[in-house]
């Protein structure tokens, strides 16, 4: 267990050598002074390890390099991350984007007044706007949410169960967050680390979004996840009517819901144990339940194939 008085900030690479030296220079130029890198590759053939244990061995007190075997993929890398280090906060970094300068001191600054209010032993999270840019950094979109389509800032839990507008390379959380993200069994049930941190802030705690981006999102093709802009009526069309995609994408978040209710031992009358179960029921009865619980997607279209399939 590694142990810090800093800001965590958790790396999972992966064949990242192309663009890796540039976002670890863009922590280097952060205006907030107290925050560590503790980064873990899994199993990269590239130059990435190696630039790596560069940086550690330039500057220890701000680079740790936690060794161990692949874990695969995105999700699993940073949630063994997330179990490996003790800190009072934590945040998540993607190996090709550029943080902005002011990133770590803004987040950091909400996420003080968001304990102020809750209570630092309750599940808090903070989350921002994005700029999305090309592989060069040129900007495609001053907003992710524009260019996705979504309403990050119109957060529920009913929409938060059905789909996730939390981007984890933007999120801060604190340390009651991070303890409950590591009571799970079922890793294999998460659809991702950030959906994961956002239902227990969500359920247990808070969540608060900054509308102002404090980071470069980088599109270059090989993206783990990346981001999917919103198209014309006729590509959105194409996707709400890709039935097998749709089906598959619903009842994975049930899956997640039920890993949930049985990681925190809800009652089933609870609303995320019922969404797991949701499948049980007619159309109909599924169809009344989304409708008055409020769960949905962001759009017409998106919801016009949650609704009809769901």
């Amino acid at each position: 267990m590694y142990k810090t008085d800093a800001v965590a900030i958790l790396l999972a690479t992966y064949q990242g050598e192309r663009y890796l030296r540039a976002q670890l220079d863009s922590l280097l130029g952060q205006s907030e002074a107290g925050w560590k890198v503790f980064a873990h590759d899994d199993g990269s053939k590239d130059g990435t390890a190696a630039i790596l244990r560069e940086y550690a061995a330039r500057d220890p007190e701000r680079f740790c390099l936690i060794e161990g075997a692949g874990t695969g993929g995105a999700k699993n890398n940073f949630l063994f991350l997330t179990g490996q280090v003790e800190a009072s906060y934590y945040m998540y970094c993607d190996q090709d984007d550029v943080w902005l300068p002011d990133k770590v001191e803004v987040t950091l600054r909400a996420m003080k007044e968001l304990e102020r209010e809750q209570g630092r032993d309750r599940p808090c999270l903070v989350h921002t706007e994005l700029k999305v840019v090309d592989a060069s950094l040129r900007e495609i979109c001053p907003r992710l949410s524009e260019y996705q389509g979504i309403e990050p800032g119109k957060l529920t839990l009913g929409r938060l169960l059905a789909q996730n507008t939390v981007t984890g390379c933007t999120m801060m959380i604190n340390r009651a967050l991070r303890n409950a993200m590591t009571a799970c069994a079922e890793p294999e049930a998460i659809r991702m680390h950030d959906w994961w941190a956002a239902l227990i802030a969500m359920r247990f705690g808070a969540l608060r979004f900054l509308p102002e981006a404090t980071i470069l999102y980088r599109q270059h093709g090989n993206n783990s996840v990346g981001a999917q802009r919103a198209k014309g009526l006729g590509g959105l069309l194409k996707k709400a009517l890709d039935t097998r995609a749709i089906r598959e994408s619903i009842q994975a978040t049930r899956v997640q819901a039920q890993a949930f209710a049985r990681a925190f031992d809800l009652p089933e009358s609870d609303l995320i144990a019922q969404y797991g179960h949701l499948g049980s029921l007619s159309r109909l009865k599924r169809l009344r339940f989304c409708r008055e619980n409020g769960i949905e997607k962001t759009g017409t279209l998106r919801n016009l194939g949650f609704r009809f399939y769901g």
